[in-house]
């Protein structure tokens, strides 16, 4: 799960991408 959010994180570090990420881990917590 950790290797996911890191691809998108490093896919479009500009801020939607963080954002969507940082949502995700959220949730999956």
């Amino acid at each position: 799960m950790n290797k996911m959010s890191s691809f998108l994180v490093e896919k479009n570090t500009g801020g939607q991408f963080r954002t969507v990420v940082r949502s995700r881990i959220h949730f999956k917590r």
